[in-house]
């Protein structure tokens, strides 16, 4: 799953992506958008990447020096940053990356969960998000019979802009250096494993329009009404063979 944090302005635009449509909210908090990517490195170890933007303006930045990782095999780990790049004056890119081997071949989600998200996001829980959790995962599935894989490989970060009153489009730009099979599909953002965000609308489309191509992942808003701050996830899935191998 990536999230996306979409912001769309009036002269413009949350594996979520975050749209940004130019407004004067006071980000209280500091979540916009997040991915986590997966190397297979031995037959059961994995080399893992998470990657969070964050709003840098932000009292709460300071705290994004570690994320707590669940491997999905009941345990846990705090990991320190290892990379951070200014996108721009409100955004930055904060880099993870860890290593986890698991006991025994099975499926297991990778998730970071963590307070908070910049608030005013206009499509979740009427916009008042500054204290729903940011969360984001993936899946991995560990079967000696699929042979070595790794995640799908997201080229374009998921914030991005737009134009009120025009069609706006994105593209994750993702490829599979596996060579795998993707498809790309809209789910609500989660706040938890298995928890959806609260009160989740998709995107107000002035012709009714706000759909993802499964095949190509090409988003279509056709087009965004009001100035503001949306968050969509987009998972992403894998397949060898016409068999599911992962998901971001």
């Amino acid at each position: 799953m990536v999230k996306y944090n979409l912001f769309s302005t009036l002269s413009k635009y949350s594996l979520l992506v975050m749209f940004l449509l130019l407004s004067s909210f006071a980000f209280a908090t500091h979540y916009r958008a997040g991915e986590i990517l997966y190397e297979q490195i031995t037959e059961r170890r994995y080399k893992i990447t998470v990657l969070t933007y964050t709003d840098p303006t932000s009292a709460a930045d300071p705290s994004t020096t570690d994320v707590e990782i669940s491997y999905g095999d009941n345990k846990k780990e705090r990991i320190n940053r290892t990379g951070r790049v200014f996108l721009s004056a409100k955004v930055v890119q904060n880099s993870y990356v860890t290593t986890h081997e698991y006991a025994i071949s099975g499926t297991y989600i990778i998730s970071i969960r963590d307070q908070n998200r910049v608030n005013g996001i206009l499509n979740i829980n009427l916009g008042n998000t500054e204290y729903i959790a940011f969360y984001v995962e993936s899946v991995i599935r560990i079967n000696s019979s699929l042979g070595p894989n790794r995640s799908p490989i997201l080229t374009k970060p998921p914030i991005d802009n737009g134009c009120v009153q025009q069609v706006y489009y994105h593209n994750p730009s993702a490829y599979d250096p596996d060579g795998d099979s993707l498809t790309f599909e809209l789910i609500p953002p989660k706040e938890d494993v298995g928890s959806e965000v609260p009160n989740y609308d998709t995107p107000q489309a002035s012709n009714n329009y706000f759909k993802i191509d499964f095949n190509t992942g090409q988003l279509k808003w056709d087009a965004a009404i009001y100035v503001g701050i949306y968050n969509i996830a987009i998972l992403i899935k894998e397949f060898r063979n016409n068999q599911f191998v992962g998901s971001v």
